[in-house]
């Protein structure tokens, strides 16, 4: 990323910057807990030499750069982080100020301009309704109150996770002010991406629904034989969909060691290697010593299709039938409570 405009707070060219207010963003802070020096770029891990530096004088710091305008090719997010860890992100709205205060561990206070006081009013909402009962009615309810907030996509993400199903009516409530002006192009992306999300979900709970009968396939195991999902019944199997290019998935092994070591003989682990070379995967496989089956995906292969596997890692959990018991995304310790329960009697 090319070398960006920036300024200590004591020495900003205010004057020349309001001027130009139209093709620059500024975040000022106001944060406990910040670095003494600050990195910020658009990757989300900037490191040294990588991304900008920004000195912090007493909690304070401010940073301008020019903006982009908001397309469904160029949004752009700054990423804060103090060189070894990622720390907050914000998105990038051309010749607007947004203001952020509080404490960077914590809670952030957004505020600003006009879309960051937006932002900051659904941040605000959000914190209010977490774990509400009905925390899909009052986000619906806050949408019709303000139609033309340019913010309330951030509303419509939160909606995805928790009423999917009334997505469609909540997009239907945003102005046509909102999805046809400055933001359009890039707001018309970020629904089809949601859109499209959410299609692949609801596929995802289909193909993957307990009481499913697994459907069967055949993959070449690590010594190049043929090994079919089928010639695996009458046994309790794990599928684990990975790819050593997974941090969580690399993060999982010594976990699902331990637990194939506790049960050993009461149920198999079927290691699916995705989305990489096979001289990787091999290599994996040795360098991680993993002592189940372990089979490749090829990218040819329509595996990971039948059973609409998005994120990895995936394990999903089939009984002797070849019926699915459960399916989980990332490491998620209900995994192996479920081996627990089924095998810890």
């Amino acid at each position: 990323m090319k070398k960006l405009f920036i300024t200590l707070l004591t020495v900003f060219m205010g004057h020349n910057i309001q001027a130009q207010n139209n093709v620059y963003f500024t975040l000022k802070a106001n944060l406990k807990h910040l670095p003494k020096t600050l990195y910020i770029g658009e990757s989300p891990y900037p490191k040294v030499g990588e991304a900008d530096t920004v000195n912090v004088i007493n909690d304070k710091f401010e940073y301008t750069i020019p903006a982009k305008k908001l397309t469904s090719t160029s949004p752009t997010w700054i990423y804060l982080t103090n060189g070894k860890g990622f720390m907050q992100n914000y998105l990038v709205v051309p010749g607007e100020v947004m203001t952020i205060k509080g404490d960077v561990r914590s809670d952030v206070e957004i505020n600003g301009t006009k879309f960051y006081k937006q932002w900051g009013a659904v941040k605000r909402l959000l914190q209010t309704i977490e774990d509400d009962d009905n925390e899909d009615l009052l986000i619906l309810n806050f949408m019709k109150k303000n139609p033309d907030n340019e913010a309330a996509i951030f509303l419509l993400y939160r909606l995805e996770h928790i009423a999917p199903d009334r997505i469609e009516e909540a997009i239907g409530i945003i102005s046509d002010k909102v999805r046809k002006e400055r933001m359009g192009e890039w707001y018309d992306d970020q629904l089809t991406r949601l859109r499209n999300r959410i299609k692949d979900n609801q596929a995802r709970q289909t193909l993957q629904a307990n009481g499913r009968e697994a459907p069967d396939f055949t993959l070449n195991d690590i010594d190049g034989h043929s090994l079919s999902l089928y010639s695996l019944r009458g046994k309790y199997v794990v599928l684990d969909f990975w790819g050593s290019w997974c941090v969580w998935c690399m993060k999982g092994v010594p976990k699902m060691k331990e637990y194939y070591n506790k049960y050993a003989g009461k149920f198999e682990i079927l290691g699916i290697d995705c989305n990489e070379t096979e001289n990787k995967w091999k290599q994996a496989v040795k360098d991680y010593q993993l002592p189940w089956l372990n089979v490749y995906c090829t990218n040819d292969s329509d595996v990971k299709r039948l059973f609409g596997i998005k994120a990895f890692p995936t394990k999903i959990i089939l009984n002797p039938e070849g019926k699915i018991v459960m399916s989980v995304e990332g490491e998620d310790p209900s995994f192996y409570d479920k081996l627990d329960e089924l095998f810890g009697k």
